[in-house]
């Protein structure tokens, strides 16, 4: 309990900022914020794209290579950014390497959490 109390006294004077990294090796993958959805386009060669709305009181920005999701609530600024991590992530057969290669780390494209930070 004192640590949610915590973050919560932190979220309202600081605010929480979540960094994610879009990472790919053949397909290059974008984001972009339209409206309240984050878009990402081009996962894996895919032609349909990614939609996740955006809830309210939190802002999401992107750059190149980078999404960064900022607000005052933890709770709902990490469930967003793990939502993002969750909606690029392989599972299954998905993963495997699609050069044969057994017992290699597979395919590592997605958007993945690189840091957590106060704003201020």
């Amino acid at each position: 309990m004192a640590g949610h109390i915590r973050n919560m006294i932190l979220g309202v004077t600081r605010g929480w900022r979540y960094k994610l990294k879009i990472v790919f090796s053949h397909f290059p993958m974008n984001a972009k914020v339209q409206g309240n959805q984050l878009v990402i386009e081009n996962f894996m060669g895919r032609r349909s794209k990614i939609i996740l709305n955006i809830p309210k009181g939190i802002k999401v920005s992107t750059t190149k290579d980078d999404i960064v999701v900022e607000g005052i609530d933890k709770e709902v600024v990490s469930q967003f950014a793990a939502s993002v991590e969750l909606a690029t992530t392989l599972r299954g057969e998905e993963r495997i390497s699609p050069h044969g290669r057994e017992g290699g780390p597979g395919v590592l494209d997605g958007i993945y959490v690189y840091a957590v930070e106060h704003m201020k």
